[in-house]
């Protein structure tokens, strides 16, 4: 009785609507995303690149095949796992989080992150979580750090700490609409770490909400291995971006 009381008293003073389908929402916590729409967001499946998680054709070209871009360049990062496909729900999802304040989404997308932590990281072993740090600027403008509060989630889910050791040292430009070369120069020495840091020689898992071409994460984590020398590095998102065109 008390807990529906409770219930009650939230959804009174505290009224949420779903930010895709604008249907009540009613939680204990307020995340702004309905279970319906959260089930309809697409999973990413199907054989992947063991290196950086990209759809493979493995049923042709046996079980563990390596992408040609991993074979042509090694990332610097051991292994990349996403949720599910930057597109339709999730995109318009991950949007509302980053840019129209509704911050609560790291709820529901660090629930998300949660379950690709458990099927293909928890082997692993990390010991750390590395959020993608964002400039102080564009936290100002945002009012939070999206990243952070995702990594801050899956902290509580999975009980590995959050280090916060690197930072955002150069406002950089919008990555949407540049082509590879364009992003990597803008993010060029765009990442710090702190000279008493902690990660030397841990096994470390980048979080970040979206991987688009890996320019971003394979920067911070150029920096990670010249700076830590990590045992194993990993990156972990919400969302991936295919077939991107240069």
């Amino acid at each position: 009785m008390i807990a529906m009381l409770r219930r009650l008293f939230r959804c009174f003073f505290y009224p949420q609507v779903c930010c895709l389908c604008q249907s009540w929402v009613h939680f204990e916590d307020p995340r702004p995303l309905c279970d319906r729409c959260l089930t309809s967001l697409r999973r990413l499946d199907g054989p992947l690149c063991p290196v950086c998680g990209i759809p493979v054709p493995t049923d042709i070209l046996g079980e563990g095949y390596v992408c040609s871009s991993c074979r042509e360049q090694a990332p610097p990062f051991d292994k990349a796992r996403a949720w599910g496909l930057y597109g339709d729900l999730l995109r318009k999802t991950i949007h509302h989080f980053k840019f129209e304040g509704l911050r609560h989404l790291d709820i529901p997308l660090g629930n998300l992150l949660a379950e690709v932590f458990n099927e293909h990281f928890s082997e692993e072993h990390p010991e750390i979580l590395v959020p993608v740090p964002i400039h102080p600027r564009r936290h100002r403008e945002r009012g939070y750090d999206q990243t952070l509060l995702l990594a801050r989630r899956l902290s509580r889910l999975c009980g590995l700490p959050v280090d916060r050791s690197t930072h955002r040292c150069r406002h950089t430009s919008p990555q949407f609409g540049l082509n590879l070369g364009a992003r990597r120069s803008n993010l060029r020495g765009a990442f710090s770490v702190d000279p008493g840091h902690q990660l030397t020689g841990r096994r470390i898992l980048i979080v970040d909400d979206v991987m688009t071409t890996g320019t971003t994460v394979g920067e911070l984590g150029k920096l990670i291995k010249r700076s830590a020398r990590p045992e194993w590095l990993g990156v972990l998102t919400v969302a991936r971006v295919f077939h991107y065109s240069d």
